[in-house]
């Protein structure tokens, strides 16, 4: 076969199909757009496992009508305009593929608002990316994408994922997917729908800590630490500092953690086969890091005592500042899940050794003897005796007078008995 080029609709569909190959990851995407968008309330509503339809909802700041035409086509964005701004880039999206991947497995709709606009406006787009109608409708400000018939295009795909373990799997990504966001931004509502049944929700809250705890479970108040520390490449040192530090410093390498305590009970509470609980973040976005989870699962499993190694319920975020992020790159795959960073190897040998030595802290916590409850005990059995020997003298004396009362009895009905009986010097009438 002789070397030609591809028609552009098999173009399209190859690199379109690796950006969104997944319910997830359009999910993914979505989201992403939404928090770029200044959104401060993301509504994500799923039919038939997502699809049959997907919508995402925001409040952010809306697409000049204008401007939309030209958001849909491929390689489009306003995050970045050469390849080395990708250095200092803050924002989650930066490619400009995803709504045009979208657009060419789905059937996709756009509406929008800004705070200059008198109405929403209602984009409908074909699969070449052409706007195929307009409409003006009543709306409150922000943006609505809805997919419909996902991977309709693509029938080995859609008929993958007609099976319906596979359908709940990608439901559980999804529903990981909205926590992981929920989590590393705690200022952001967000709520999840699968066929107008409300399965997540996340209110607003102030920092990661508490809405780690929003989204892993109020215990996590009472059974999981927190850790902040620096992390200095050039030394390898690592140093803790306090949340106040860890939110005020922007030009280091800052490491947040909250992990299970050292407890007794901590593996079977805190310990998963998988890790679905464990959330790992690098800049805010979230991250598949096989180097993090081993570190968690490695320590946990020590501190646990486990033969058998699981993986911890645990947050771990970590924020490359500005001086460092020439050594990293997030854009190692389309879908931006793997990045790579220059001193991952020493950060993550640290971080092993900074959370055993935790670990090792909480050891020696749960050998000191609890004097405390031992002079509970103490008072407590003390009282204990009292009050037995106080119901014995109670008892003793109630017995006591019991017998004196019986004997008195008897000794009247005694006298009762010689004054009637008849007898001598008795007369009866």
């Amino acid at each position: 076969m002789s070397i030609s080029e591809l028609p552009q609709g098999t173009v399209t569909l190859l690199k379109s199909g690796q950006v969104i190959s997944s319910v997830s990851g359009a999910v993914k995407e979505l989201i992403e757009n939404s928090l770029d968008a200044g959104a401060t309330s993301i509504e994500i509503r799923l039919e038939d496992f997502g699809f049959t339809k997907l919508e995402v909802k925001d409040n952010g700041h809306g697409v000049d009508k204008t401007q939309v035409p030209s958001m849909v086509q491929p390689h489009t964005t306003s995050k970045i305009r050469e390849f080395s701004d990708l250095v200092m880039v803050d924002s989650y999206g930066f490619r400009g593929e995803a709504l045009a991947a979208l657009c060419s497995v789905a059937k996709l709709k756009i509406r929008t608002k800004t705070g200059n606009d008198l109405v929403a406006s209602t984009f409908t787009f074909g699969p070449d990316y052409t706007v195929q109608n307009i409409e003006s409708q009543a709306g409150q400000n922000g943006t609505i994408v809805t997919a419909t018939e996902l991977f309709y295009n693509l029938p080995v795909r859609k008929n993958f994922y007609k099976d319906h373990s596979r359908r709940k799997e990608e439901m559980r990504k999804v529903e990981k997917l909205v926590q992981s966001f929920s989590i590393i931004n705690p200022s952001v509502r967000f709520s999840l729908f699968h066929n107008k049944v409300n399965i997540f929700g996340k209110i607003p809250c102030d920092n990661i800590s508490k809405s780690s705890v929003a989204v892993l479970g109020h215990s996590c108040k009472t059974g999981m630490v927190e850790y902040y520390f620096v992390f200095d490449p050039s030394t390898c040192e690592v140093e803790e500092i306090s949340l106040e530090n860890y939110e005020s410093s922007n030009d280091q390498i800052l490491v947040y953690m909250m992990v299970p305590k050292k407890t007794l009970g901590m593996s079977t509470e805190y310990g998963r086969t998988n890790t679905e609980k464990t959330f790992t973040f690098v800049n805010k976005r979230p991250v598949e890091l096989k180097q993090v989870e081993k570190v968690l699962r490695s320590a946990f499993s020590e501190a646990a005592g486990l033969e058998v190694e699981k993986n911890p319920v645990a947050v771990v975020s970590i924020i490359v500042g500005r001086s460092q992020r020439q050594s990293l790159d997030a854009n190692l795959e389309p879908n931006k899940q793997k990045i790579s960073l220059g001193c991952l190897n020493d950060l993550m040998e640290k971080t092993d050794q900074f959370l055993k030595n935790k670990y090792k802290e909480g050891d020696d916590k749960l050998k000191e003897p609890d004097t405390g409850h031992f002079e509970y005990e103490k008072d407590n059995n003390a009282q204990n005796d009292t009050a037995t020997n106080y119901v014995k003298d109670a008892e003793s004396n109630s017995n006591e007078e019991i017998t004196n009362k019986m004997k008195d009895i008897t000794e009247e009905l005694q006298e009762s008995k010689s004054l009637f009986s008849p007898g001598k010097g008795t007369n009866f009438l």
